[in-house]
């Protein structure tokens, strides 16, 4: 399913209410979650308060937008919700899926892309992309970029690594001292946020050092045999070789 947005905050309701009357909103989602969170992260674009540290008060939190939807899909059989939060949800929703669509995955994922994105197009994710992208294939077996999209349970890495562990998401964590927001990782169950990626564990291949910031809340580089023209934001764990290491399925593509 490909589903465009009605590119205005007034449709912002309605097309809520279609999206979420194609899905089985009674249904858990493929990461465990409920369905409700699902669709509200993806309509969001996961830029949701809950995902910023501190908590960003100038975006509807996560309960917050699961209530409205609900109560916008069945508010026969949900908690009221307060006008603002409906206002703020909504016009959150409009930022977020303007020149986008909602669309459904044969594995089960849902997500906004491109409104350009038709039926039959694939969610790719790219080693040193950020994000997963919409790709088309041609009839020579090429492949061009629609553009960015972003899915739940799939937007921080879990093509290549699997799943966060449990308690685990992906934040941006302010810096007062630089005025930047940085991507860590935040344990919801101790508080504790760390930089580097739980899933892969301290060790680091041969030659490599890490350097961070003095509190290791913000940020990491990499240095390869301590010559300051490798340092790189980038993990050098997530490179092909390294990977295939890991027994993960990668595939070569060629774009026209």
């Amino acid at each position: 399913m490909v589903d465009e947005f009605d590119a205005s905050y007034e449709n912002a309701e309605s097309a809520i209410q279609r999206w979420a009357n194609r899905l089985d909103m009674a249904s858990d989602y493929v990461d465990g979650k409920s369905l409700a969170e699902a669709l509200c992260l993806a309509i969001c674009g996961g830029d949701l308060a809950d995902y910023y540290v501190p908590t960003l008060k100038s975006h509807p939190g996560l309960a917050s937008s699961v209530a409205v939807l609900k109560n916008t899909v069945q508010p026969e059989f949900s908690t009221a919700v307060t006008d603002w939060d409906k206002k703020d949800f909504f016009h959150h929703v409009f930022t977020m899926c303007r020149d986008r669509a909602l669309f459904t995955t044969s594995s089960n994922h849902i997500g906004i892309c491109p409104k350009d994105t038709r039926k039959g197009d694939q969610i790719c994710v790219l080693l040193g992309c950020d994000v997963p992208v919409a790709i088309r294939s041609d009839s020579n077996g090429h492949y061009k970029i629609i553009g960015d999209s972003y899915v739940p349970g799939f937007s921080s890495n879990e093509g290549f690594l699997g799943p966060l562990p449990k308690g685990y998401r992906e934040v941006q964590h302010y810096s007062a001292q630089s005025g930047m927001d940085y991507w860590v990782y935040l344990n919801s169950e101790t508080g504790k946020i760390q930089v580097g990626d739980p899933r892969l564990g301290d060790e680091l291949p041969s030659g490599w050092q890490r350097v961070t910031d003095i509190e290791r809340q913000f940020w990491e580089e990499h240095v390869h045999d301590g010559a300051s023209s490798t340092r790189t934001y980038l993990d050098p764990r997530l490179t092909k070789p390294e990977l295939l290491k890991r027994g993960v399925p990668l595939e070569d593509i060629e774009f026209s």
